[in-house]
């Protein structure tokens, strides 16, 4: 797979799992991995945003890219090369003809196009009466590298695959009636509704499937490990993130496609 910024073409590349896990790190990065989205009063019955929404009040997903430059600190872990990653920045921008790092993303939200995920304000609604929260949102990426190896450039691009909402109450009523609601629906104590985001064009679907390949492919020995004999996997992470990807690719491939996910999906 290829993009193409301002006539320059990318090879669409995976990254290893420790790769994208320290790119992931990235503090800029963070703050889109997790988000503060909503906040209820119980006092006032009302509720306010805490960052940008849409006007249907949905969260967007926009793409994100970065000039991550890896090096192996002294214990063999990733880390990012800050001075090269500088330069790599800067280079970047001077070969493609972009003027500011928004500019190069907006190139990028053309291509891979932008959607937004609605709010499940229903499933929270029951502990309005009863409780203030907070509604955050987690938003798995899938994550490449643009390379274009005649002029040694290279960046980092991050593509929404799926969230999971998640809130934290902040206060109580204080007459029992918070604890009565736990015992009547215990459901609500854990609740964390996911959802898969849909490929809004062909190239971020093409994207996302070579990045989803590489996790799965890595993840697939451990599985298999932690699996033998009938067993079933008692790592809680490592059987969320092979079961969101098999999901994710599952949902986002082409139907009549003859790709299929790697053997153990």
């Amino acid at each position: 797979m290829k993009i193409r910024l301002n006539k320059l073409e990318f090879d669409v590349t995976p990254v290893s799992s420790a790769e994208r896990a320290a790119m992931l790190a990235d503090p800029i990065i963070m703050q889109g991995v997790w988000r503060h989205l909503w906040q209820w009063d119980h006092v006032a019955q009302e509720g306010k945003p805490l960052s940008q929404l849409t006007p249907q009040k949905g969260a967007p997903l926009p793409n994100g890219i970065s000039f991550f430059v890896p090096r192996k600190d002294a214990n063999g872990a990733i880390t990012q090369a800050e001075g090269p990653s500088k330069k790599m920045s800067e280079k970047f921008m001077k070969v493609v003809g972009a003027k500011s790092v928004s500019d190069l993303l907006q190139a990028l939200q053309n291509i891979l196009m932008v959607t937004q995920q609605p709010i499940p304000f229903d499933t929270f609604a029951p502990l309005n009466p009863v409780a203030s929260y907070v509604i955050r949102m987690y938003t798995e990426f899938n994550v490449v590298q643009l390379r274009e190896t005649s002029r040694n450039l290279s960046a980092t691009v991050f593509v929404p695959g799926a969230v999971a909402f998640h809130h934290h109450v902040t206060a109580k009523v204080e007459d029992g009636s918070f604890e009565a609601l736990m015992t009547s629906k215990p459901e609500l104590e854990n609740v964390q509704p996911g959802y898969i985001v849909r490929p809004q064009s062909k190239a971020n679907q093409n994207l996302r499937m070579i990045a989803l390949a590489r996790r799965i492919q890595e993840m697939e020995p451990l599985v298999r490990s932690a699996t033998e004999g009938g067993k079933v996997i008692e790592d809680p992470a490592l059987r969320g993130a092979f079961g969101r990807a098999i999901t994710e690719w599952k949902t986002i491939a082409p139907k009549t496609t003859t790709q299929v996910a790697p053997t153990n999906a």
